[in-house]
């Protein structure tokens, strides 16, 4: 290709990538999305799988419903959420690709994480092996570390918050209730959150029930329960109701215990190292683990690589989800087969021990 060549070319592809900056600049609206299927549902309003018709991306465009958000006083909740996701450039964190509103109606379209949620893998997977529980820890903790240094505490982490990527790698989301110092007006819609919206406390640390105001130690609290949730099936205080789950969490010291099996079924207990890191995790917030180096220093992830992290390339994910292409929907829409959560199947433990 001669100069001029070069030149003409050069000339198209500034043009064709100004038009395309004008139209990431110009307001959009819902006109501009293509909806193709509904991928959640909540309390005041919907998720839909959709393509950008301008860039042709697919997004995950939450739309809710603007009197019931004022009905319910929610409208800081959603500023947080797109203050977060605004901030977010981590390849933890779920992106915000743009956010607009109509006369009844406040979008967030955000980038799509295929994969479901660790929620969906668990019920499919049961207990996870060690090495499994050890990848997926690894992930949250590098993923509340990204928000922490934002400068927001996240306050609400449970399985479903953590997406699971095309390749297999975790994307913390719902940031609704984050907030980079505690505001004691909030404190009681937060309570009154955590018995409607949220579903269960299972996963909260007991300051939340108190007076004393709480920090970013309440996030190491979350995902040490989900940790002992990834090796018992279970979470730590969980109870038939959400009034008896409060009050396990309240009396969490007498509650907390170590699952002992014999027989066929001593495969599944934890090693005393992951045992270890769970009370290092459960425990006082003067005690508790309080930043990801303390994680990674202990010995549960002796021998773990945690630069490989940081490069998802090098370190492959235990589980891959089985996608058709690139609007596959299936691990959102309720029809997951069994056969797509093969990889952490528990009878394919042994073969890989």
């Amino acid at each position: 290709m001669n100069e001029e060549d070069k030149s003409k070319e050069w000339e198209k592809f500034r043009k064709k990538e100004s038009a395309y900056l004008r139209r990431r600049r110009a307001k959009q609206k819902i006109e501009d999305f293509e909806i193709i299927i509904q991928i959640g549902k909540g309390g005041y309003g919907d998720v839909f799988l959709s393509r950008n018709k301008d860039t042709n991306e697919i997004v995950a465009l939450k739309r809710m419903r603007k009197k019931a958000l004022l009905a319910q006083n929610e409208i800081h909740h959603i500023f947080n959420e797109r203050n977060v996701l605004s901030a977010a450039n981590s390849p933890w964190l779920v992106k915000l690709l743009c956010s607009f509103q109509d006369s009844s109606h406040v979008y967030l379209a955000m980038e799509y994480v295929p994969g479901g949620d660790m929620r969906t893998l668990l019920s499919n997977s049961g207990v996870l092996h060690e090495k499994h529980a050890r990848f997926y820890l690894a992930e949250m903790t590098c993923a509340i570390d990204a928000l922490h240094e934002l400068g927001f505490i996240h306050r609400d982490l449970k399985p479903e918050n953590f997406l699971i990527s095309s390749s297999g790698h975790l994307k913390l989301t719902d940031f609704g209730l984050a907030k980079g110092v505690l505001c004691p007006e909030f404190r009681e819609k937060m309570l009154e959150r955590a018995f409607s919206l949220v579903g269960s406390p299972d996963y909260m640390a007991p300051e939340m029930l108190t007076q004393t105001g709480y920090d970013k130690l309440v996030d190491y609290w979350s995902i040490g329960c989900i940790f002992y949730e990834f090796l018992t099936a279970f979470p730590p205080f969980g109870a038939p109701t959400i009034d008896e789950i409060w009050v396990n969490v309240y009396h969490w010291r007498e509650v907390l215990e170590r699952p002992h099996y014999t027989g066929e079924d001593a495969e599944f207990n934890m090693s005393d190292e992951a045992w270890d890191l769970i009370t290092k995790l459960i425990t006082e917030k003067e005690k508790r683990i309080d930043c990801i180096d303390a994680i990674k220093k202990h010995c549960w992830f002796k021998g773990f690589e945690w630069d490989f992290l940081q490069d998802q390339q090098k370190q492959a994910a235990p589980f891959i989800p089985d996608l058709s292409n690139e609007t596959d929907a299936t691990y959102f829409t309720g029809c997951v087969q069994d056969e797509k959560f093969s990889f952490l199947d528990n009878s394919k433990y042994k073969e890989s021990l």
